[in-house]
């Protein structure tokens, strides 16, 4: 069984299904805005999956039928016995089912919800954790009676509950071996003498959710972060007006009128709905919090929780930290302008003064409103303070309650409430601090105007002014649970009555805890709320984590693993990683300094991963200091004389110092650690006793072909081995000033991108220097910048275009070009290179060419992977063909080079071919000589390391993706990803099946496709556009000339796209014909070119409607530039005739010759529709059936088709017309053409004499 709730995001404009609106108002408040998206974008998915292997294929759902009955066939009875055989209720047995044996209890409990007897829950004690998700499944089923049953909701809460209560209670006995192996009387003994020891037993079982135990927990929690933060500035409540709030019943009732709906029929609606407005409040009280509260008042953090009234309604109790809020803490100490200030901050957020006492009742309840649709404020405010927030009656049942210092009987909310005329703060005779906000109404409940009205129900706020009335605000709304329990008392009548029956510590402490979770009574939306998992309370995105304090016991894990650090120990151990440009090669120099002066230069290594870390640091690259081979994979130990100059080279080294560590691997530091035992002769001491110090920033450029230090995806046990290594590391020291970078919001830019936690404001910033955003100036002064590249490839290109390019000064042409191949020597007639080799095939070099150097030539003196130089000759043997053999050495200029010259003046010097020899992946040896250099008027971003310029030019594209740990190249460009895409959508070809032309995986397909399909859409309002003056003339000109038709600007129908069963409210898209389908609104003209499209309508939806619901309609009755005075769309006979669409005559039985000429004449001119919409499928033959059951997703596939549809037609050019941007004004489109139709039947019947005048 299997079971998913997803929520799919915006919908990118696409509408929504049976939405009459499509999308809000653009203009809408940000709150009204983001929660409609979410919360109608939200997704039930649930189906039943057999045991098959492959659990994701199509024919593992089954599809039930409610309506079948789980009873027998009934057959003719032919007597009274077979009346009663047939009819009779089986025998109650004496003794109860043990439901740990019977599987088939839960189904056979509950005939009328299971009628076929499918569905049965295995309830052994190895999968009590997957109860809660086959509750989930069963709560979240297509029909809802599982949710909706007034009893399954509480046996499934029961059920989940008293098995979690017995997995705890087993748990904790096997943590606690002392209790394990108590008896019962030991247990009670051990109590009396240790009541706190029931604190203990009870905190295993705060993880049932809604539990006692569980709230007081959370409590804690919440005093934690009154402990690191300091008080919270305000507490607040808000309450659901969950029968007054139009965007739930848009979600319940999508098909009926609100405003017209009866108060029975709402109530009715959410008692048969519990889940989905539990589930609504949730969303927006969420929603509310953080893109409303949060901006507005600038809250630093909150914490909140969902209670539920004693109707069942949920609420949200919470508290706020705000920014810039007063210290209130020591208030009996303050100045009285100290208290002013507090007075005066609390009175902005806190108030109980009535705008006008005499405001009269609203026609509409003020919950119902919407923030936009309100125009006064203050008019506004009053209405909903007179519905929601006036404490206008107290009862014994509601508030009166006896007081416990005079027993007289008063209301618990203490009103009514005395008048204030300016806010003030009180001090009792125990300096309790008390705010009295400014109050005319002895009956209003304190309010935040901002938060009312946006949030449209009743609310609670009051200002934190002390820690104690923190902690009584804990008691009362935060931890309150509920009816007390005295757990003591409890397991020791428990232990009583269990002591005669041979009974264990483990069966007390299980009955315990399945009393504690009967403690309270469950509504029916809060029974909802937790078996669908839904969190209770948010702390404002933080983790809490439990830290046990008591005693260590010794543990013995591994073989060499004598002790381990407790999780404190390595909070406190922790490393921080350093970051880039705080001058951390000052630091070193200093170090190498004084290692130099206290003990001697060869007591330490400088060691970088490439070459030009290397250099920077006047090191060698690990590879050659500690003679690792470059390709990772043929590491070997060391042996004979090699061994013993190693060994001897090492002999005084006592410090390892690594730069650049982001771009050591896991690998690679395994192998380092294995180098240094072998060199230090210390078999047994990671990186043989030797002090390591690794300096760099980790987020900055990762390993190549290897997994870097922070992946938690190791595949070998050389990766792990590394891993353990660097996790074992405990000192980090942190550079906290930026030396080379003076730019803090350029310092917090390069931050986020390499943690990838980039904003939309960094982009923004960034996109500034867009080459196709900075002028021509600017553009020329980067010229001669050096360009850095994410691919070889990319270098490549570009390289060889300067190249071709290159002008001699002194003759005017271009310079000449060497090529100059690589010679391979090789036995192999089928010889292929490896992929790994440095040396490139065929160079191509002039004279001043920009080149690079490839590979680690004489590290110390400068001339490393990496080095960047000029070639100022080429010099050929004098019996050479230059055109045919290879020059014989190349006189270069490298600046970074430091020891002797060939030409002291001109500081070149030579360089020869270099060989290597390689083995290719069919384990075919062969060598290779060639010059180790190639051009570099463009290098990649990895030989940029440490480079510090003036200028650069980088190409931004992302050509690589972390896969399992290790990054690797993305081989797919755009031109073999736009065929992809394209061959998907013209053909009806599975993913894979198209994967296995391209060499590509179906996922892989399927990410080009809807990569395609988002690019199609993006750009939709370029090739689909409303006909402007001239255009819908052309095409009235059109049907004139060959149909004698006037006035069509163009045609219109629906057409059905066939579709799989979607995730939700699958049968309203059962169409006429029994299929799932979308119907699709177009509009054309004469070319067949769409000029409108509207999808999303469910297959049931008719035509007509489907034009109702449509933005275009909303358009032509709202604007008179879409249409001339006489023009007019052709439909067919599901549309309603109006002025701005033109319908055939219904065949009624009156219907006369010029009527079937008039229909005749219009069925030519709708025969255009008609072929586009058949052009349209099967071009684009994935629309003959899609097989997607996202529908916001199907939509888009829709668009991009008719996008592409237009794209070919207009062979690429933008087309010509009007695009209708944004949302069309909000008007009753029944009306208008209601109002239209004695106009349409006007034009009609001109239309029609003029066609029969014509005939004749």
């Amino acid at each position: 069984m299997s079971c998913e709730c997803s929520t799919n995001g915006h919908m990118d404009n696409v509408p929504l299904p049976d939405d009459p609106n499509n999308t809000w108002n653009t203009n809408l408040d940000l709150f009204q805005q983001k929660f409609y998206d979410d919360m109608s974008a939200l997704e039930w998915k649930c189906v039943y999956l057999s045991n098959d292997d492959n659990p994701n294929g199509p024919s593992n759902e089954i599809v039930e039928d409610i309506y079948e009955s789980g009873s027998p066939a009934m057959s003719k009875a032919t007597g009274s016995d077979q009346v009663i055989s047939m009819l009779s209720s089986p025998t109650i047995s004496s003794q109860p089912i043990n439901e740990f044996n019977d599987d088939t209890y839960i189904v056979q409990a509950f005939p009328c919800l299971f009628p076929k007897g499918n569905g049965n829950f295995k309830t052994n004690k190895n999968n009590m954790g997957s109860a809660l998700n086959y509750f989930k499944h069963l709560m979240r089923y297509e029909d809802d009676r599982f949710a909706q049953h007034n009893t399954f909701r509480y046996f499934a809460l029961n059920s989940y509950m008293r098995w979690s209560a017995l997995k705890n209670g087993s748990l904790f006995i096997k943590t606690q071996p002392d209790l394990e192996r108590m008896t019962l009387t030991e247990l009670k003994e051990e109590l009396a003498r240790n009541p706190s020891l029931i604190r203990k037993i009870m905190y295993r079982n705060s993880s049932i959710s809604g539990s006692k135990a569980y709230w007081f927990a959370r409590g804690k929690e919440l005093l934690n972060m009154v402990e690191q933060i300091g008080l919270p500035t305000l507490f607040c409540t808000f309450s659901a007006a969950d029968l007054h709030w139009p965007e739930l019943f848009n979600q319940l009732a999508p098909d009926e009128d609100f405003e017209s709906m009866s108060t029975y029929r709402k109530r009715q609606l959410v008692k048969n709905n519990l889940m989905i407005v539990d589930t609504f409040f949730l969303k927006r009280v969420e929603i509310f919090m953080e893109e409303v509260l949060t901006k507005k008042y600038k809250i630093k953090d909150y914490w909140f929780r969902i209670g539920y009234q004693r109707r069942g309604s949920p609420r949200m109790h919470g508290v706020l930290w705000m920014e810039n809020a007063p210290d209130v803490t020591g208030m009996e100490h303050k100045s009285a302008q100290g208290l002013q200030k507090i007075v005066e901050y609390f009175s902005d957020l806190v108030t109980a003064f009535h705008p006008n006492l005499d405001q009269p009742p609203s026609v509409v309840h003020p919950c119902q409103k919407k923030l936009i649709d309100i125009h006064n404020l203050d008019e506004d405010l009053a209405e909903i303070l007179n519905r929601v927030q006036r404490h206008t009656i107290c009862s014994k049942q509601y508030c009166i309650r006896q007081s416990k210092k005079d027993k007289t009987m008063k209301c618990r909310f203490k009103f009514p409430q005395d008048y204030q005329e300016e806010a003030k703060l009180t001090f009792d005779e125990q300096q309790n601090v008390e705010f009295l906000p400014k109050r005319n109404d002895e009956r209003l409940n304190k309010y935040n105007q901002y938060m009312i009205q946006t949030l449209r129900a009743n609310m609670d706020i009051a200002p934190v002014i002390s820690k104690k009335a923190l902690i009584n605000y804990l008691a009362k709304y935060i931890s309150k649970s509920e009816i007390k329990s005295d757990h003591l008392a409890e397991l020791m009548k428990i232990i009583s009555e269990a002591s005669g029956d041979n009974k264990t510590t483990k069966y007390a402490v299980q009955r315990l805890y399945i009393k504690a979770c009967a403690e309270r009574d469950f509504s029916a939306q809060e029974t909802c709320h937790l078996l669908m998992g839904l969190k209770l309370y948010s702390s404002g995105g933080r983790d809490f984590i439990t830290i046990n304090f008591n005693d260590n016991n010794d543990w013995r894990l591994l073989k060499n693993d004598d002790s381990a650090l407790s999780l404190m120990e390595k909070y406190q151990c922790r490393c921080e990683a350093l970051d880039a440009k705080h001058g951390k090669s000052l630091v070193i120099a200093k170090i190498t300094k004084l290692l130099s002066d206290y003990l001697d230069p060869q007591s330490f290594l400088l060691l970088g991963p490439t070459g030009v870390s290397a250099i920077n640091i006047n090191g060698s690259t690990i590879h050659s200091k500690l003679l690792i081979k470059t390709n990772g994979t043929d590491f070997a130990h060391l042996n004979g004389q090699q061994l013993h100059a190693f060994k001897k080279s090492m002999a005084n080294v006592k410090f390892i110092i690594i730069d650049e560590f982001s771009m050591v691997g896991c690998e690679m530091m395994h192998m380092v650690d294995q180098r240094l035992r072998q060199g230090k002769d210390q078999p047994n001491e990671e990186f043989g006793g030797l002090f390591l110090y690794m300096f760099g920033d980790i987020n900055q450029l990762p390993p190549v072909m290897d997994c870097p230090l922070y992946s938690t995806n190791q595949k070998s046990m050389a990766t792990i081995a590394g891993k353990i290594l660097y996790d074992n590391i405990d000192t980090a020291f942190i550079l906290d000033n930026i030396h080379r970078q003076n730019d803090p919001q350029f310092q917090k830019i390069l931050n986020n991108i390499s943690s990838g936690n980039i904003t939309p404001d960094d982009y923004k910033i960034l996109k500034t220097r867009f080459t196709t955003e900075v002028d021509a100036a600017e553009r020329k002064r980067f010229e001669d910048a050096p360009h850095f590249f994410p691919t070889n490839k990319e270098k490549d290109d570009f390289n060889y275009q300067i190249l071709s390019e290159n002008i001699d000064p002194i003759t005017k042409s271009r310079k000449p070009v060497a090529k100059i191949p690589a010679k391979i020597s090789t036995k192999s007639k089928n010889f292929t290179m490896c992929d790994q080799d440095t040396l490139e095939c065929t160079l191509y070099l002039s004279k001043g060419s920009r080149v690079i150097l490839r590979s680690n030539l004489w590290v110390e003196r400068g001339l490393v992977n990496g080095s960047v130089g000029d070639i100022v000759d080429i010099i050929y043997h004098p019996d050479a063909t230059p055109q045919e053999d290879p020059p014989s050495v190349l006189i270069c200029k490298f600046d970074s080079y430091k020891g002797p010259y060939l030409n002291p003046d001109l500081k070149t010097i030579p360089i020869g071919p270099l060989q290597l020899s390689h083995q290719n992946d069919n384990s075919e040896k062969y060598t290779v000589s060639q010059f180790p250099l190639c051009l570099n008027y463009g290098c990649t971003i990895y030989k940029s390391q440490r480079l510090t310029m003036e200028k650069i030019l980088v190409q931004a594209v992302a050509h690589e993706r972390l896969r399992n740990g290790t990054l690797q190249r993305n081989r797919t460009d755009v031109g073999e990803s736009t065929i992809m895409g394209l061959w998907a959508l013209f053909n009806k070809d599975t993913f894979r099946s198209i994967g296995l032309n391209y060499e590509s995986g179906r996922k892989n397909i399927h990410n080009q496709y809807m990569i395609l399909v988002n690019a199609l859409c993006g750009i939709g309002h370029k090739y689909i556009k409303w006909p402007n003056e001239r255009q819908r003339q052309q095409t009235e000109l059109f049907y004139r000339r060959n149909f004698g038709f006037p006035g069509v600007a163009g045609v219109i129908d629906g057409t059905l796209i066939p579709i799989t069963a979607p995730s939700e409210q699958k049968q309203r898209y059962v169409d006429k014909n029994h299929d799932y389908s979308i119907n699709v609104m177009i509009v054309c003209n004469h070319k067949r070119l769409i000029i409108d499209i509207y999808t999303g309508q469910p297959g049931s939806v008719h035509d007509s409607r489907v034009f109702r619901r449509s933005p275009l309609a909303r358009a032509l009755f709202s604007r008179d530039d879409l249409l001339g005075p006489n023009q007019h769309l052709i439909g067919d006979g599901g549309y309603m005739c109006t002025k701005k669409m033109l319908v055939p005559y219904r065949n009624d039985g009156n219907i006369t010759p010029s009527h079937t000429w008039y229909n005749f004449k219009l069925s030519q001119c709708r025969a255009t529709i008609e072929r586009t919409n058949a052009l349209l499928k099967s071009r684009m033959a994935r629309t003959q059936k899609l097989f997607c059951k996202n529908i916001v997703r199907t939509n888009k596939h829709i668009a991009a088709s008719a996008v592409l549809h237009n794209f070919i037609l207009l062979r690429g050019e933008e087309q010509d017309g009007i695009v209708l941007e944004g949302e069309p004004p909000e008007i009753n489109v029944q009306d208008a053409i209601l109002a239209g139709q004695e106009e349409g039947h006007r034009r009609r019947q001109q239309i029609r004499l003029q066609l029969a005048e014509e005939q004749e």
